[in-house]
């Protein structure tokens, strides 16, 4: 194992190739290094935002782009050929501090913080970024923790908040009572994701994990003439508290392709175990063990790539580890075509999609009492900074 030590916090890791990884912190520098850790002697730093740098995400469609959302309340594009200078910055108008960030399909998504009894959703379209594509301003009423878009279907974006709620929205919708789509009710979100084309996991800061069905294909596509999801539907999964099964005090989060990083601050241990995305198993008994490398700080973020581990955290370390037979990490996980031979119709999708209309009318109502009188002061929770 070999480590560097950097200013303050690491909040998040990413590569645009195999050569570099970035780094963000929590003093609102970005930092890039080899992916050599013999030539960590020489790294490049640059200070980036006014403001703790939660998220860094690699563009897609263009390995040079990389792009940074911060407490300062922008969201910045930077060439990683130019270093020092913004090709872009994205601001909303009430100067809400963002949190988290996705990107794909030529779309960025960024989720806001809690500011009074403000949490917003911001979605810009890459080719035309002087204003906002889309804004949902009340379908989360406290800080907005995780954004995904779904690799496949253009339109599915899904967001995760401290307000217990992951919602999926249809982003061509313009109206946002209309564009919400889904909500999943379960616990401050840590993090959540499509783990395969109509499953969705969602960690919570509790520790606690589950796995949802995503809404029928007819729900999401009207244009899509495919029949079969319903039938093809696994039901909810609730793990509980993983904690003990997955033997750690808490995870990191889950990476595709197919990766659990835990953490265990009374061992100064990190575990890495496989899992299979397809069939939902988790097997923790199987896992590399990163021992030492933290002490008992937090790790808040991994990277894999050429058979190294990258592990970074509160102790302003990034720690690399040289592993075998390991795949590298990527955004999205890997989705398996859906079995084509089960057939559904629209009447028997009445009852699901009658119950569905209730359950939105039920959290508009909720949400409303629950903005109303919500308190700018909040308790702290894993995985805040300050």
């Amino acid at each position: 194992m070999q480590s560097i030590t950097l200013p303050d916090w690491i909040l998040s890791l990413c590569s645009t190739n195999t050569s570099s990884i970035y780094a963000s912190s929590s003093n609102g520098q970005i930092h890039s290094l080899s992916t050599d850790p013999l030539k960590w002697s020489s790294i490049s730093s640059f200070n980036a935002h006014n403001g703790p740098i939660h998220k860094l995400k690699s563009n897609p469609n263009n390995s040079n782009i990389l792009i940074s959302c911060s407490e300062d309340s922008t969201v910045k594009l930077w060439d990683s050929r130019i270093e020092f200078k913004p090709i872009h910055i994205l601001n909303n108008s009430r100067n809400l501090p963002f949190y988290s960030l996705d990107v794909n399909h030529g779309l960025i998504a960024s989720g806001s913080q809690l500011k009074g009894t403000d949490s917003e959703l911001i979605l810009w379209d890459e080719r035309k970024l002087d204003k906002p594509l889309r804004s949902f301003i009340d379908s989360h009423n406290d800080d907005i923790t995780d954004v995904k878009f779904h690799p496949l279907r253009k339109n599915i974006l899904l967001s995760g908040a401290t307000d217990n709620y992951v919602n999926i929205y249809d982003i061509n919708i313009e109206i946002e009572d209309d564009a919400q789509l889904q909500c999943i009710n379960f616990a401050s979100v840590h993090s959540a994701n499509f783990l395969s084309s109509n499953r969705i996991y969602v960690l919570s800061h509790m520790e606690t994990f589950g796995i949802f069905d995503l809404s029928t294909e007819n729900d999401l596509d009207p244009e899509i003439n495919n029949n079969n999801i319903q039938n093809n539907k696994r039901g909810d999964k609730d793990f509980g508290d993983i904690r003990e099964k997955w033997n750690c005090e808490y995870v990191i989060d889950l990476y595709a392709p197919g990766y659990v990083a835990c953490g265990s601050n009374s061992e100064n241990i990190v575990k890495l175990f496989e899992f299979d995305a397809q069939n939902e198993n988790f097997n923790p008994s199987k896992c590399w063990n990163l021992q030492g490398g933290h002490g008992d700080d937090i790790v808040r973020d991994i990277s894999i790539i050429n058979n190294t581990v990258f592990t970074a955290g509160e102790d302003s370390k990034i720690c690399a580890w040289a592993m075998e037979g390991l795949q590298n990490t990527q955004d999205n996980f890997t989705f398996y075509n859906i079995n084509d031979n089960d057939t559904n119709n629209d009447e028997e999708n009445k009852p699901e999609k009658d119950k569905k209309k209730k359950d939105k009318e039920e959290r508009k109502r909720l949400k409303k009492s629950l903005k109303k009188s919500k308190s700018s002061t909040k308790s702290s929770k894993r995985f805040k900074p300050y």
